[in-house]
């Protein structure tokens, strides 16, 4: 994806409102990135490490720079002039960028066939694919037909969202269900909770980054 000398690269793929971004914010330690339960990544967005914040995109065959202030204006669907196959380039000195570089997408629900040509166009630069699967909606068709479509099942993996809001019972049921609807589409299905993740790295609650499930995932994406 870059020259970052040996981080790993990943794209987060899924529908809107799956957790998406805020595992991505979550990455970064702040929520540069835009989050809602509508949708709200409006473009693709490549984040890499670089000693100051910038961001960029190419309209027309010319360079734009977007504004640290205007950012979260260019990403959301409700106010952004971009179309949803553009990329939007990012680099920010987030600690957490340093070992990877990371897509955040547009919802499955806005990918036409220029969309989806830029997914498996960068899915196939990536060395994770990370499509996120909310815990209380397992099975839905979207997300088996587009899992389907884009195929690699050897890099895919499953991330099981929301989790902390199943007791351990039904968790366990739940994850058994992924595991059956998707086996066979992804290399490995993983509980999260994107949303304690965030607030852990946040905060600097350790607890709350182990409680979330985030160690089982970096082990998988060897992040140090």
């Amino acid at each position: 994806m870059s020259n970052q000398k040996n981080a790993i690269s990943m794209i987060c793929l899924g529908e809107t409102g799956t957790g998406k971004t805020t595992f991505i914010n979550a990455l970064l330690g702040d929520r540069l990135l835009p989050v809602s339960i509508r949708p709200s990544t409006a473009c693709f967005c490549r984040l890499s490490h670089g000693q100051e914040f910038s961001a960029v995109y190419f309209a027309g065959g010319e360079r734009q720079t977007v504004p640290p202030e205007k950012l979260a204006e260019m990403l959301d669907l409700e106010t952004t002039t971009l179309p949803p196959w553009e990329m939007v380039e990012i680099t920010c000195p987030a600690l957490g960028l340093k070992e990877c570089q990371v897509i955040d997408t547009p919802p499955l629900s806005l990918w036409s066939a220029k969309v989806w040509a830029k997914v498996e166009e960068y899915s196939g630069r990536c060395d994770f694919i990370l499509w996120f699967i909310p815990a209380d909606q397992v099975g839905r068709r979207a997300d088996l037909e587009a899992l389907q479509r884009l195929g690699r099942p050897e890099r895919i993996i499953g991330v099981l969202n929301r989790m902390d809001r199943m007791e351990a019972d039904e968790g366990r049921r739940v994850l058994e269900r992924a595991k059956e609807y998707f086996g066979s589409m992804v290399k490995e299905i993983v509980p999260l909770s994107a949303r304690l993740f965030y607030q852990g790295r946040v905060e600097g609650n350790r607890e709350k980054v182990v409680k979330s499930g985030w160690v089982n995932l970096a082990n998988i994406l060897k992040y140090p």
